[in-house]
């Protein structure tokens, strides 16, 4: 696991490539592997409960519920920014103050 994931992160919307892709989203990485993914859209939260391990530069999560091992390249930048790379298409993602 990296230590620096656990917590809440959410995605920039000030960065126009986040917002135009994945729009309004949470993530929570918590220390027994587990990620909450929330989406946030029209006043409603879809959660998707993922478990996650990390290999080497990527996050690799499972949906349990409907298996299938996705690989996430990530990079984090100043410990409070995190630059996802899915499938050629990055997304930046702030943590939360606790």
């Amino acid at each position: 696991m990296d230590p620096r994931l656990f917590g809440v992160w959410n995605s920039d919307e000030k960065d126009d490539d986040t917002r135009n892709s994945i729009g309004s989203v949470t993530m929570t990485f918590t220390h027994d592997g587990t990620l909450i993914y929330d989406i946030h859209e029209n006043n409603k939260i879809q959660r998707i409960n993922l478990v996650y391990k990390i290999d080497g530069d990527m996050i690799v999560s499972d949906q349990p519920s409907h298996p299938k091992e996705q690989v996430t390249i990530y990079r984090l930048e100043n410990d409070n920014t995190l630059i996802l790379e899915f499938e050629n298409m990055k997304t930046k993602f702030i943590k939360e103050k606790k």
